[in-house]
């Protein structure tokens, strides 16, 4: 398993060479990969890579905000972050309950509540 930070920072001002965008993390495993969060400073700029799906964790602008305007995988989230995001041009959303495992994009998650 492959685990790659496109963007790390949080909802500060300030940047560096290492903290340049909001959240967004490759996870990939043999041909199959999926995108964890979208932060907002991604907005017109979603990455340009072959994934199956995206996970959210939550609403928050600097890990929802950059898919505003949409995008076009799957998005999996919980039902709360589902509902914060109604509005947005999803082409398909799917609901990821709290400790209950999922297969997504071949790889198995579990939402944790924190």
């Amino acid at each position: 398993m492959n685990v790659r930070f496109l963007g790390t920072r949080g909802e500060i001002t300030l940047r560096s060479g290492r903290h340049r965008r909001h959240s967004v993390l490759l996870v990939s495993h043999g041909a199959r990969a999926l995108l964890v969060d979208c932060g907002r400073d991604w907005l017109g700029r979603l990455p340009q890579v072959d994934v199956e799906a995206l996970l959210l964790t939550h609403a928050h602008r600097d890990h929802a905000g950059g898919l505003r305007d949409g995008c076009h995988w799957p998005v999996h989230a919980s039902e709360q972050t589902l509902r914060a995001i109604e509005g947005y041009p999803l082409p398909q959303r799917s609901l990821v309950g709290a400790r209950d495992p999922e297969k997504i994009a071949g790889m198995t998650v579990e939402a944790f509540p924190v």
